[in-house]
């Protein structure tokens, strides 16, 4: 039934998957403090584009069906993962709202302000398809003339036989693929691709990586990033590699613009294809600030549930000039995710830079979140910035600290290592907590090069 709806500002609500949070909706309607508004101009959501788990799988018709009739024809479009058939995203004209989760939810026309419930397979999750970024700072200093990354590193033009390997996807801008930051061709993943119905394909695809932009599994992954970041952190992650006779297999998995934009729906896609190419380590320099995501969660709970040697390494986030908050620990609001999920999942690793003056105190960039109890650290070059080494160049950002930890706990892995994460803990220097307080887990912390 589709009934008028007086004018409200928009509300975030969600499927109670538990009898917990069940129990908590039920007792906030007898007594419950207000709960923050995020700001929307600060870290915008795209109430017009829903991103939908199934509970089973429909067509492009029977999605369409399942809307109320004034709302199904403005369908601007429906997204399609094709290792995930129940995997969908929805998106209506900007005037469009989609609340709630599941069964029912609705979406609102902002032009006649109607609104009627989407008749959803029972057990269908709807949720927020949040915009997804990896928050870089435009102050980066790059070199002046053309560089060659690679040259630093000392992988093999071709993989030895019976070399050690680890697989690592790499969720970001892409990378340029022309030996500038990854030389030779022993780092390549012989990836799998899926059929029209979500099952991973026997044979190797021949394609390198993935672009989950236009189409799921697009081989397009170049790049198009001014400041070339999801390049930049694949060289610092094979960086770590030096010296090591284990062979990083790196996996691009494009679900950033050259904006450094991307979304919710674009990122779980990617992330179930990691997960059936069996990839053993994700480095997510990215995230978004707002709500829980469900679906979120539940993908990286299925990763890791998946494999007990699968790790998650994220970025502990930025914060912008913009946003004057001035708690960046664990409870501040809005939250950070996927970094946030570090409290719930062992080895999902949230990880933060740590500024070289204040040592022997270990504090993290002003700039960047913390956690005293889940972050980790690694120390910058000078400031809180990674020297390139050379013109004077440099970069920073949490999304730069990341993949450095990436590459030192996928090198542990690599080498055989059966509790790795306890490992890099015992080759951490520790300092002392800072003036506020600790910012990183027992004030321990890593230097930017093995």
């Amino acid at each position: 039934m589709i009934v008028p709806l007086p004018p409200l500002k928009r509300p975030m609500l969600w499927l109670l998957a538990t009898l917990l949070v069940v129990s908590t909706f039920e007792s906030c309607k007898r007594k419950c403090p207000d709960k923050p508004v995020i700001d929307e101009k600060l870290y915008p959501v795209p109430w017009n584009s829903a991103t939908i788990q199934l509970s089973s799988n429909l067509s492009d018709a029977e999605i369409r069906a399942t809307f109320p009739a004034g709302a199904r024809d403005a369908i601007v479009s429906i997204r399609r993962c094709s290792c995930d058939s129940t995997l969908v995203n929805v998106t209506f004209p900007s005037s469009f709202t989609i609340n709630g989760s599941g069964d029912p939810a609705t979406v609102q026309t902002g032009n006649t302000g109607t609104s009627g419930d989407l008749d959803l397979p029972l057990g269908s999750v709807v949720a927020i398809n949040y915009p997804i970024s990896n928050l870089q700072d435009p102050e980066q200093r790059l070199p002046t003339k053309d560089e060659n990354l690679s040259r630093l590193l000392k992988l093999p033009g071709n993989e030895p036989a019976n070399a050690k390997t680890v697989s690592i996807g790499v969720f970001d801008t892409g990378l340029i693929d022309d030996g500038t930051y990854l030389s030779g061709s022993a780092w390549k993943f012989p990836t799998k691709l899926c059929s029209s119905t979500g099952v991973i394909g026997g044979a190797t695809s021949g394609q390198v990586g993935y672009s989950f932009l236009d189409t799921p599994s697009g081989v397009n992954y170049t790049d198009d990033n001014k400041y070339h970041h999801g390049s930049r952190v694949a060289n610092l992650i094979a960086r770590q590699f030096d010296g090591s006779s284990v062979i990083p297999k790196i996996i691009p998995l494009k679900v950033l613009d050259q904006h450094n934009s991307g979304d919710m729906f674009a990122l779980l896609c990617a992330m179930e294809t990691a997960r059936l190419n069996k990839v053993q380590v994700y480095n997510l320099s990215l995230g978004y600030y707002g709500e829980m995501q469900p679906l979120l969660r539940k993908y990286i709970q299925k990763s890791l549930a998946d494999d007990p040697k699968r790790y998650i390494v994220v970025a502990a986030g930025n914060r912008s000039a913009s946003d004057t908050a001035k708690d960046h620990s664990d409870s501040m609001f809005p939250k950070f995710y996927p970094a946030a999920f570090s409290a719930e999942f062992d080895r999902l690793l949230m990880v933060t830079t740590i500024q070289k003056p204040s040592l022997p105190k270990v504090e993290a960039s002003t700039r960047q979140n913390y956690s005293k109890l889940f972050g980790w650290g690694v120390l910058a070059d000078s400031a809180d910035r990674f020297e390139l080494g050379r013109d004077n160049a440099y970069i920073f950002g949490s999304s730069f600290a990341t993949p450095i930890l990436t590459g030192r706990l996928a090198r542990l892995i690599g080498e055989g290592e059966l509790l790795p994460a306890d490992k890099l803990i015992q080759q951490m220097t520790t300092g002392v907590p800072g003036s506020g307080g600790s910012h990183v887990r027992g004030n321990r912390y890593i230097g930017s090069r093995p």
